[in-house]
């Protein structure tokens, strides 16, 4: 490889010493034999006898390079002064078509108007020094720097000739008083154009409305008004930094503040001599004004006796402040500094000591304070900043911190000889890094003691690629990588510090020490020297504890611990009696050895194991990966939670040694049940026994049962049954605690106490109708009446009429096989049933979860008058599913159903629909869920002749709650759909109460919530009929005196039972317990 290298460097020598002496292309070579001619200088380049032309490659005024490509010597470079015939005027037809020029360099030169905007068509940089111009017309490209030394220029520039440019600068020497430039916008509206420098001497502040430069320098000689146009800042809108250069001129002071505009980052005044200085002077409409700069000759700005920044009021957007050469004799803190990031204060001279300095409260983060007369030592505070102290009078030692990054910053102490160690070759032992990996953000960050004060100064291994762009956030000690989240990150990660000297490993996730080998050893002194072999230890003693046998180990140095290895030391004087005498037997190797126990912590997260303490190797056996922690004694993992297998209940958080136990148990080990209620078999008013369904489990200290506040004496008890004594009890819908093993379990509204006596729907309309059945609160018809309130005449699926030959419409039902949507069609009115969604709800009646079930059916098998749907729902976040299924029936024949001790009669052309949840995985033992049905009304056709608005009443408040029976009408164009709610439900095969609401209703349509209590499996049991009373017409020829009044009454009978269903044959079991 090194002669590789060596030949590729003997390579490029030749091709430079060949361009050197091979001669320029033919034209270029005539461009300059014409230069050297016209200038009269040709005598200056004579022809090489030995290579029969001139040679101007091989001169100090003309560069050249060979190009790869053709092989030819072009020219690269041109340095040229004219010292003889100044009154030759150069034109751009001079220097035409030399397009690989890179830079061109004229002095004493005659310049034609037009040559700077002829030859500038190439990118280069054009440099006339001390030419006369005979003026500047044209547009301006590329970059042009002119200076004028001894010859004077009267111009006026226009700005539109200078919109596609990099850098122009027109500046004289030393404050000559050559030029006077005047500056003309002439600039469109719509120019955008963005230049990167604009240097002028000016003799007035121009107008820039729609100039676009990145930094602005304005110079000013004797030729400037007066009276300055400082209105014309207002103007400077799209100027992004800019300079005054006053070269010490007396003029108004210039009020920089009218400078309006969030693009300005910031603002130089250097040698300013105002007349005056305000007293407070802010910059609040430079929105994003950074940096404020001040060449102060004249001493005028800061106010010396107090030190204080006399004339600004700095907005916070500013973060760096230079003033140089002003006066501070009396500086003494940086207190009137601490707002900004960075601090220069060059030649103004202080005398007083370096003063104290906190990192951690200030903003400061770079302080230049050199070409001063500074005294005193620097202090380790200032290891948290990137410190200039170069040309002072320090003395003392420079802290350790600085010299871990000395190669790059040892001149920042240059001229200080009261340094004693500035020549020092000291080692670094006070770098620190440490590291902490933020997944949320997206940020590694290395943080610690002495890691540099510039850029970042570790190199990342290229498989550590996932991380990048590393930036510093606070000097020294906090830089901060971008991460890449969707990168798997290495489990190790290793630094190598710039200089080479330094390497650094690190377990990326927190981990625990793990020690492999220990070795001891007595010194002279009798002090314990143990050396400790292994992994994850990191860098900082100052976070790192060791104790043997309760004894605490000394560290001395960072190098005495690093990320394989550790040393550490104890006393002699604090030596613990055992440790010595274990020493002493290694001379009496009959007597049994004993063992120390050593205990290590590392930033929060320790290691303890026991060895034998021989004074020899000692191997400390490991677990490999454990869930848990290890046992180095025995090589055994073990587990933080006193119970590893939490009871079979629950998994082991290792980390944090508790049990998640499954949402039925809680307790450390998952021992204690989540107790819940899901049926109630209630007392009569007067009292009695209560049973209660649900779970309770094994354990069940303490146990309370209380209902309406009153203590229900409990007599037995098993983990699914409790069965207490209550006394009287007034009827009313009804709370229930239970209180075991300190868990305290509500049920609002659980338990339903009916009145002996039950009403029904409109007193069963009146005697010659039908009877009301007190016990169930249902009304038994009479013959020839129908309906919940035997209000309606006929059945209109039973192929009668009315008597007078009118035909009472039939009713249809039609069942959607894509979203299990039921339809009860009436002539023109159309009924339909759906149910819309689940709920989870909390104690508090809160939504927890919701799993929308319209659309979502699978449809299964049908018969002629049977649909079954079913869908399996897999809550987002679990991994347990549940199953609702769903069955249609059209009744065909008129039959009697029971239902929990009830008797009911369902008529012919009746639906009955049956809905069952199966083992849903409840979010917490409190909560419970609430199914949703919807009934909605509409018309197939407008020419109606019943047409009426839509009314809706319910019989649901918690008075009605309290029957067995509820009742909610739909009314429409003289039908009406009445539901019919049963308060008893089957909850785990047990029966129980419930209630329902109103979830919300329109003209239109009703939402009706039934709120299950927390059973495992339910079923939910809901039957329509049709029948028909009067207020109905049949035909618009009807006379209005004999016109037939008919009410269609579509009655809901809802009843929730919630049973043990085998799964392989649902609704078998629905059979046996007569639904059919």
């Amino acid at each position: 490889m090194k002669y590789t290298n060596f030949f590729c460097f003997l390579f490029v020598l030749f091709l430079f010493q060949f361009s050197k002496s091979q001669k320029l292309v033919d034209f270029e070579y005539d461009i300059l034999v014409n230069l050297t001619l016209n200038t009269g200088q040709s005598s200056l380049f004579p022809i090489d006898s030995s290579l029969n032309y001139i040679d101007f490659c091989n001169t100090t005024s003309f560069t050249c390079f060979t190009d790869s490509t053709s092989g030819e010597n072009i020219l690269l470079n041109i340095n040229y002064e004219n010292t003889v015939n100044s009154a030759y005027i150069l034109t751009g037809s001079d220097l035409k078509n030399l397009l690989k020029l890179s830079e061109v360099t004229l002095k004493g030169f005659s310049v034609d108007n037009n040559f700077v905007s002829e030859i500038c068509v190439v990118s280069f940089q054009l440099t006339l020094n001390d030419c006369k111009l005979l003026g500047l017309s044209g547009l301006i490209s590329n970059r042009v720097v002119i200076n004028q030394e001894t010859i004077p220029l009267t111009l006026t520039l226009d700005l539109s000739q200078f919109t596609s440019l990099t850098l122009f600068s027109l500046l004289e020497k030393d404050n000559t008083n050559l030029l006077n430039i005047g500056v003309n916008n002439d600039l469109l509206s719509t120019n955008s154009e963005v230049i990167e420098l604009f240097y002028v001497t000016v003799n007035n502040i121009p107008d820039l409305t729609n100039f676009h430069v990145d930094g602005l320098t304005l110079s000013i000689n004797s030729f400037f008004s007066q009276t300055p146009n400082y209105n014309n800042l207002n103007t400077f809108i799209y100027v992004n930094y800019f300079s005054l250069l006053c070269n010490g001129n007396n003029l108004q002071f210039a009020p920089l503040n009218q400078i309006k505009n969030s693009n300005t980052y910031g603002i130089s005044l250097i040698s300013c001599n105002f007349d005056f200085i305000p007293t407070n002077y802010s910059f609040s409409g430079l929105t994003n004004l950074q940096v404020i700069e001040i060449h102060d000759s004249y001493q005028k700005f800061i106010n010396n006796s107090k030190n204080d920044l006399k004339p600004f009021n700095f907005q916070r957007s500013v973060s760096g402040f230079i003033y140089v050469d002003g006066e501070l004799p009396n500086f003494n803190n940086l207190n009137e500094f601490d707002q900004f990031n960075s601090v220069v204060l060059i030649n103004n001279s202080i005398n007083t000591n370096l003063p104290s300095f906190n990192p951690f409260k200030t903003n400061i983060q770079s302080l230049t304070i050199n070409y001063n007369g500074i005294t005193g030592t620097i202090g380790e505070e200032y290891c948290g900043v990137y410190l200039n102290v170069s040309y002072n009078l320090l003395s003392g030692k420079i802290p350790n911190c600085f010299k871990c990054s000395w190669p790059s910053i040892h001149y920042n102490f240059n001229g200080n000889p009261g340094l004693t160690n500035f020549n020092d070759d000291e080692e670094c032992y006070s770098m620190v890094p440490n590291i902490y990996l933020n997944k949320d953000e997206g940020y590694l960050y290395i943080f610690g003691t002495s890691l540099g004060f510039d850029s970042f100064p570790f190199l990342i291994p290229q498989s550590s690629k996932n991380f990048f762009i590393c930036n510093l956030l606070i000097p020294n000690l906090l830089f901060s990588c971008e991460y890449d989240p969707t990168e798997p990150y290495p489990k190790i990660l290793s630094l190598e510090h710039y200089s080479g000297k330094y390497n650094f490993t690190f377990p990326v996730d927190p981990t625990p020490p793990l020690v492999t080998i220990v070795n001891s050893n007595v010194n002279s002194n009798s002090n314990i020297s143990y050396s400790f072999s292994g992994s994850n230890f990191g860098y900082n003693y100052s976070i790192t504890n060791i104790e043997i046998n309760n004894e605490k180990c000394n560290f001395y140095k960072n190098i005495d611990i690093s990320y394989s290895r550790m040393n550490c030391t104890i006393i002699s004087n604090n030596l613990n009696n055992q440790l010595i005498k274990n020493y002493q037997q290694l001379k009496y190797p009959n007597l049994p050895l004993n063992y120390i126990k050593v205990s290590i912590t590392i930033n929060g997260l320790n290691q303890n194991f026991t060895i034998r303490n021989d004074l020899l190797i000692n191997p400390v056996i490991s677990c490999g990966t454990c869930p848990g922690y290890c046992d180095y004694q025995i090589g055994v993992c073990q587990s933080y939670c006193p119970e590893p297998s939490c009871s079979g209940r629950g998994t082991c958080d290792e980390p944090n040694g508790w049990c998640i136990c499954n949402v039925e148990y809680s307790g450390q080990n998952c021992t204690l049940a989540n107790q819940y209620a899901s049926s109630f078999i209630t007392a009569p008013a007067s009292g009695g026994n209560v049973t209660i369904g649900g779970w309770f489990g094994d354990i069940n200290d303490n146990l309370m049962v209380l209902i309406s506040n009153q203590q229900c004496n409990v007599s037995s008890i098993t983990n699914n049954t409790i069965i207490c004594l209550i006394g009287q009890l007034k009827p009313g819908i009804i709370d229930v605690t239970i209180i075991q093993n300190n868990i305290t379990w509500v049920g609002p509204k659980s338990y339903i106490l009916n009145p002996e006596i039950l009403k029904c729907l409109n007193g069963c309309t009146n005697k010659t109708n039908g009877i009301c059945d007190t016990t169930t609160g249902s009304c038994n018809c009479n013959s020839g009446w129908y309906g919940n309130d035997c209000s309606s005449p006929f059945n209109p699926n039973s192929n009668n009429n009315n008597g007078g030959g009118s035909q009472i419409p039939p009713t249809s039902t039609t069942v959607n096989n894509n979203n299990g949507t039921t339809s009860i069609v009436n002539d023109k009115t159309n009924y339909q049933i759906s149910i819309p969604q689940l709920l989870e709800m909390d104690i508090n009646g809160k939504t927890i979860r919701s799993f929308s079930l319209l659309k979502n059916w699978n449809y299964n098998q049908s018969s002629s008058n049977v649909y079954i749907f079913n869908q399996i729902i897999t809550p987002t976040g679990s991994s347990t599913s549940f199953t609702v299924s769903y069955m249609i029936e059209e009744i065909q024949n008129e039959k009697n159903y029971t239902f929990a001790g009830y008797n009911f009669n369902l008529d012919k052309g009746s639906v009955k629909i049956s809905l069952s949840i199966q083992n849903y995985p409840y979010l917490s033992s409190i909560n419970n869920l609430q199914i949703q049905f919807e009934s909605s009304v509409s018309l197939n056709d407008e020419k109606d002749f019943n047409t009426k608005d839509s009314t809706i009443n319910n019989t649901g408040d918690d008075d009605d709650q309290m029957e067995l029976l509820n009742f909610i009408n739909i009314q429409k164009d003289s039908k009406t759909l009445q539901a019919r709610f049963l308060n008893r439900i089957l909850s785990d095969g047990k029966p129980t109460t419930i209630t329902s609401e109103i979830v919300s209703k329109n003209l239109n349509s009703i939402i009706i919530g039934l709120n299950l209590p927390h059973c495992n499996n339910c079923i939910i049991d809901p039957d329509f009929s049709v029948l028909i009373n009067s207020d109905f017409q049949t035909s618009c020829d009807d006379d209005d005196g004999k016109r037939a009044s008919y009410v269609i009454p579509v009655a809901v009978v809802s009843s929730v039972v919630g049973v043990c269903i085998i799964e392989y044959n649902l609704f078998k079991t629905l059979s046996s317990r007569g639904v059919h």
